[in-house]
C-alpha cells in the first residue's frame, strides 16, 4: 500500500505530529505537504518538516531519521531531494534565500 493512507499506518507519532504542526502553520492539509506537488504552498512547509526531522537527535546523540526515511514519509521523495529540501530550508532560516 502506498499513498497517504499508507503514510499514517507507517510514519511514527513524532513524524505526524511534526506534518500537522507544519501543515497548521502554513494553513495547508497535512495530506498536501506529503502528497502535494511543486507548487511554493507545499514545498515550503514540506522543508521544513524535512529539516526538523532530519535535526532531531537521540539520546546518544545520533540523528534520529535518515534522509531515505524522512524522503519515504514525504510522498516517496529520493534522499537528495531530502537533502536539498533541508539545505534549502537553512538558506532561507538564515536569510540567504
Amino acid at each position: 500500500m502506498s499513498g497517504p493512507d499508507s503514510f499514517h499506518l507507517t510514519a511514527p507519532d513524532v513524524v505526524r505530529r511534526v506534518i500537522r504542526e507544519a501543515a497548521q502553520a502554513h494553513g495547508v492539509k497535512p495530506a498536501e505537504i506529503v502528497t502535494g506537488g511543486p507548487s511554493r504552498r507545499f514545498v515550503r512547509p514540506r522543508h521544513m518538516v524535512a529539516a526538523t526531522l532530519y535535526e532531531m537527535r537521540r539520546p546518544c546523540g545520533k540523528r534520529k531519521f535518515s534522509l531515505p526515511q524522512i524522503g519515504a514519509w514525504l510522498g516517496g521523495r529520493h534522499h537528495t531531494t531530502i537533502l536539498h529540501a533541508i539545505r534549502a530550508h537553512e538558506k532561507r532560516r538564515e536569510g540567504r534565500a
